[in-house]
């Protein structure tokens, strides 16, 4: 829509050569698209920017708030209702600056009160219980061939390993050893001896001849021992803590492992394949992330990444603490501007990879609590902007994948392993072997080396940017085995651990060695069972303790290395729980000081909301490739739109275009002062202590005034669904006297933005999703009596919930006019998307009018029309001062409508039959389009959903007269209505009483259906269900419409002109071969001409000025077949 005006000026930001014009409108263009947004969950996104100064008089402000889906995210428009808060700052030119305090140390990133310290490496002691039993071998099994000398599993060179070995049933039967229980087992060293920390054999059934490629078996694995153990020169019996039941018939697989080996031992082994031989015996760690934990990564990594990245990884979630807000890895640019994030998970169990620079693009997807806690999983994370696929992969399987996905990946300036930068999020859990490629690795090579170090013989091997394995096992770096060598620095100092041999499930390398063991069978006795309880000492992680000079406090001055202090000396009962224990003397100890400083000087600025908006439930939402416009009146706010100004609005989800329009002239009343009342959240349990009376002293210039509040309740989740779906009168006293009182609760179901993804059509406390929060403005003149006024907002009260309030006064100067009406708003005919629910339209006009002026307004001559036609209406009432009213105007034919080429002007005049004194508001233009056209028999098929009884339909002729109406409808039934109609307009209505639509997911009312059809089964019209309230849908049918579908139009001719005034020439688009009937018909299918024209017809002009003005149609007939045209006269 828009307003005409003599001049329409559209300006960048050159305020100094504005020359004021009456009704000249300027342009200031603020936040949009690329406007980032402020640090912190939900922020808005903020600009600084020039408006005309306070010599510029302007009779109304309009601020354009366009919004639309950001292509770049998943959903492109943000999935929930947030409230977002349209404010600017007022200059006060007052300067302060804010007392801050800083500890005089930092632990980790926390301080607690008081730490104590180690200089030096402390430790923590982990008891377990080994347990002990003899068995008495009744029978051995002695399989193998006993053919080699082998160092395996027991290597010199480890700290740690883990061996599988496969003993094929056929084997083992054949040595002698018997199905039933395996009470032992004998292994023989030829030579040293070696000692080995949590030496534990498991034994599993094993139906399988070969071992998987690179891992482990894990299924099935039973514990028969795990002691501290020490292998002497010579054989060596171990008797099984607790037997295993051999069935006889399958493989037995024996799984070693050990957590710490010293000494040197040569033992004796077998021949064997390496597919039946796994062992794994290298060095393999890994870090504990954990509080203030991270790994910085070289920018340089990133150089090369472009349009293309793979990131893979180990990760194992620490199950006490995730889901959590927290990031396991994050890149940023040098504004800070994320680039690369995963959340593994959020705290909603949601895992989100995003990636892209200037506006990263996101997929997501819920998983399941297996999936990133309690368990060692691969995750990988791909983009190739090239394809527009952005990929998740699970254990070397695709997990989730979107489309449309282009942005870069490049201008990475930081980047961080377990930890976000932009926000606190540290991640808590274990991750291993983090892999970064400048290229999409395929599934299949990403599945193939999940298990293995990469090594040159990987196929892309040289788009390797950088692989942290973390096996450094101490110190404060990453080293990278990529062919970079782009070491990562520790912050904060993640802990190091290995796997303790028996958790190691990677790097399973296939050997054609295997421990020659020979099997026991026995007997076992659990009543000898016994426990030992044996203790662990493992060294503390360091800690990263920063300390700040007292004359510059946030200033660091040093940063120390030191571990926790720790208690040792300790008892344990056989259980294994400790009973007592020794504090270790502290070598340090600091207490926590809060130190004072000043932060830089800044202006005190005064936040103002001129509007409130709340986002639509963005799920499956289009608000097209213009976005969607909501229109505020600002007007009220001009003292404090000048100069150069802050402006916050919207937020992170929809992109915001926000512009000013100002129109010069001269304003009803100036306004003098604005003050502000409440503002803030306010519990509707505490509202009367927290919403007081407010005395306000006037200023001496103000005459007239008025209350501009605005109300959104919120919260539900509690037993009165207060604030947002509860019911609440509002009230506003003035000097002790009520002046004005309203229920907050709104009718969201005729919502003009719909359908959207959530619960659009539910009743809200003010506001509505997807839509402005109301304002009420209220005219308190006539209860000021003298210099202050008392003013008192009140609600209901409840238990629960919230108002978000914003009260203003408004101090005016006296009215500028005593006559001026106005054009406010034109409904129908009408564009513009937050009209649709009345749009298209060939029905009357509807227009909302305005009193502007201090007379009241009782007449009022209103022209308008389509371009080409013009109807004058005499209005009569009595509009107050500030007033509105809407007016439905007479309606128009179809052939006008046609003639107005989309163009639909209104114009007021003669206010109390006299000049109007404004006359720069007094016209208003839209753009229309015309309604769809249908043949004369309509088949409607409407079946309801499972509450047929809310509802019901009517057709209504223009004039609003009803010719056909349906209610009383059954459940879950199909109702067939066929008709036919005249050549017209009609307008068609159907309603729901439940405001819920006949298809609303929330509901569990199911699915109707509401579409028309022609004869022939054609689809017309499909309806969408979810309306909320209703549906208005205003069409033309055309009797001779089945004739132009039935036309084969095997020859092409043209009116001309068309529209005429009667009298027009046929042409033909190619030599005439035939001879023609012609035959013309009025609108409502009567033949009113008929006649020849033969091949000889060469353009002559036909005559049929008689005829009246309107829509006819002219039917050529040949041989060769038939074509129609419609054509107007006028």
């Amino acid at each position: 829509m828009k307003k005409i005006y003599h001049i329409i000026i559209a300006i960048i930001l050159s305020i100094s050569s504005l020359i004021a014009a009456e009704g000249d409108t300027i342009v200031i263009q603020t936040i949009d698209h690329n406007t980032p947004t402020l640090p912190g969950w939900n922020s808005p996104r903020s600009g600084t920017y020039v408006f005309p100064p306070a010599t510029v008089s302007f009779s109304k402000i309009l601020m354009s708030y366009n919004l639309k889906c950001d292509p770049s995210q998943s959903p492109a428009c943000g999935e929930w209702d947030y409230t977002t808060h349209t404010r600017i700052y007022e200059k006060t030119g007052l300067f302060d600056s804010t007392l801050y305090f800083h500890p005089n140390f930092i632990v980790n990133n926390i301080t607690p009160d008081t730490f104590m310290m180690m200089t030096s490496p402390s430790f923590k002691y982990l008891p377990t219980l080994e347990y002990i039993n003899q068995s008495t071998s009744t029978n051995t099994g002695n399989p193998g061939d006993m053919s080699k000398s082998i160092n395996i599993p027991f290597t010199e060179s480890t700290k740690d390993g883990r061996a599988q070995f496969i003993y094929s049933s056929s084997e083992l039967l054949a040595s002698g050893l018997q199905a039933g229980d395996i009470t032992g087992i004998q292994l023989e060293l030829t030579s040293g001896s070696s000692t080995l920390k949590h030496f534990t054999i498991r034994a599993a059934h094993y139906s399988e001849d070969v071992l998987p490629q690179y891992t482990y078996v894990e299924d099935g694995l039973e514990t028969v021992y795990s002691r501290n153990t020490s292998l002497a020169n010579g054989n060596n019996g171990i008797s099984f803590s607790f037997p295993f039941s051999w069935d006889g018939a399958q493989n037995i697989l024996i799984d070693v492992s050990y957590a710490n080996h010293s000494g040197t031992s040569v033992l004796i082994g077998d021949s064997s394949s390496d597919d039946k031989s796994n062992i794994s015996d290298g060095p393999d760690n890994y870090l504990d992330f954990g509080g203030w934990d991270y790994v910085d990564v070289p920018k340089d990594v990133f150089n090369t990444i472009d349009s293309a990245i793979t990131i893979s990884f180990w990760q194992y979630g620490d199950p006490a603490i995730q889901p959590i807000n927290s990031s396991i890895f994050e890149g940023v640019d040098s504004l800070g501007r994320r680039v690369l994030n995963a959340h593994l998970p959020w705290s909603n169990g949601k895992v989100y990879w995003d990636a892209g620079f200037d506006g990263y693009e996101r997929i997501y997807r819920a998983a399941s609590a297996n999936e990133y806690k309690g368990k060692w999983n691969f995750w990988t994370f791909l983009k190739d902007c090239r394809t527009g696929s952005m990929q998740i992969l699970l254990n070397g399987d695709l997990w989730f994948i979107g489309s449309g996905r282009i942005k870069p990946v490049d201008n990475v300036d930081q980047f961080r392993i377990g930890s976000a930068i932009g926000y606190d999020g540290y991640y808590d859990g274990y991750i291993d072997d983090f892999r970064i490629w400048d290229t999409v690795l395929s599934w299949d090579e990403i599945k193939n080396w999940m298990y293995k170090d990469i090594t040159p013989d990987h196929p892309n091997y040289d788009n390797l940017r950088a692989n942290y394995r973390f096996n450094d096992g101490s110190g404060f770096e990453a080293s990278d085995s990529s062919p970079n060598g782009f070491t990562g620095y520790q912050f904060g100092y993640p802990g190091w651990l290995d796997y303790n041999g028996q958790s190691r499930m990677k790097n399973a390398n296939g050997d054609d060695s295997r421990l020659h063991l020979t099997f026991e069978n026995g007997i076992y006795d659990p009543l000898l069972l016994d426990s030992l309880v044996v203790v662990d000492t493992m060294e503390n992680p360091p800690l990263n303790v920063v300390t700040y000079n007292p004359d510059n406090p946030p200033v660091p001055s040093d940063t120390l290395t030191r571990w926790d202090a720790y208690y040792n000396n300790y008892s344990y009962d056989a259980s294994g729980v400790a009973t007592d224990s020794s504090l270790v003397v502290p070598d340090e100890t600091f207490y926590r000081i809060d130190m004072p400083y000043y932060g830089d000087p800044y202006e005190i600025l005064i936040p103002w909301e001129i509007a409130r908006y709340i986002t639509p439930y963005g799920n499956g939402l289009s608000l097209g490739d213009d976005g969607w416009t909501w229109t505020f009146d600002v007007t009220d706010y001009r003292p404090l739109l000048v100069d150069s100004l802050q402006v916050t609005a919207g937020n992170f989800q929809e992109l915001l275009d926000l512009e000013f329009h100002m129109i010069e002239g001269t304003p009803s009343r100036e306004v003098v002062n604005i003050d502000k009342l409440y503002s803030g959240s306010f519990s509707l349990k505490n509202f009367a202590e927290n919403v007081t009376p407010d005395t306000i002293s006037l200023d001496p210039m103000a005459e007239t005034f008025k209350v501009k509040t605005r109300t959104s309740g919120h919260q539900f989740d509690n037993p009165t669904n207060c604030a947002e779906f509860c019911y609440k009168i509002q009230s506003l006293d003035v000097n002790g006297q009520m002046v004005a009182d309203w229920q907050i609760m709104q009718e969201c179901a005729n919502n003009p933005l719909h359908p959207q993804g959530g619960t659009w059509i539910y009743d809200r406390a003010g506001w509505c999703p997807g839509a402005k929060v109301t304002d009420q403005n209220i005219e308190i003149t006539p209860y000021v009596t003298s210099d202050v006024v008392i003013i008192d907002y009140n609600s209901q009260y409840d238990e629960y919930g919230n108002y978000l309030l914003e009260t203003h006064l408004i101090s005016y100067g006296q009215l500028n006019f005593e006559l001026d009406a106005s054009v406010e708003e034109v409904i129908a005919p009408n564009n513009d998307k937050i009209y649709g629910r009345f749009n298209p339209s060939a029905g009357a006009p509807e227009i909302i009018i305005a009193n502007n002026g201090s007379e009241t307004l009782t007449d009022l001559k209103i022209t308008y029309g389509p371009n080409g036609s013009s109807k004058e209406y005499m209005w009569s009432g009595n509009l107050e001062f500030d007033q509105t009213e809407n007016v439905i105007l007479e309606e128009f034919d179809w052939e006008e409508w046609l003639a107005g080429d989309g163009n639909f002007t209104v114009e007021v005049s003669n206010p109390n039959n006299s000049n109007d004194e404004n006359p720069i508001n007094n016209t208003y233009e839209t753009n229309y389009i015309l309604p769809a056209v249908y043949p004369s028999t309509i088949v409607i098929h409407f079946r309801t959903n499972k509450a047929g009884y809310q509802n019901s339909w009517e057709l209504k002729l223009n004039n609003d007269q009803v010719i056909l109406e349906r209610d009383g409808f059954d459940n879950e039934t199909l109702y067939v209505d066929t008709i036919t109609f005249m050549n017209g307009c009609f307008k068609f209505y159907m309603y729901d009483t439940g405001h819920n639509g006949i298809s609303f997911w929330a509901n569990n009312q199911g699915s109707g259906l509401l579409r028309w059809y022609d004869l022939d089964g054609n689809v017309l019209k499909v309806f969408n269900g979810d309306f909320g309230d209703q549906i208005y849908h205003s069409f033309y049918t055309d009797m001779f419409l089945d004739i132009k579908n039935n036309t084969n139009n095997t020859f092409e001719f043209e009116i001309i002109p068309n529209p005429n005034n009667g009298k027009f020439h046929i042409s033909f688009n190619d030599i005439i071969e035939d001879d023609y009937d012609i035959s013309v018909y009025n609108s409502t299918g009567q033949q009113i001409y008929n006649d020849q024209l033969n091949r000889s017809y060469s353009g002559g002009l036909l005559n049929l000025d008689q005829l009246s003005p309107g829509i006819y149609t002219c039917v050529l007939q040949g041989s060769n077949g038939r074509s129609v045209k419609n054509f107007v006269i006028n």
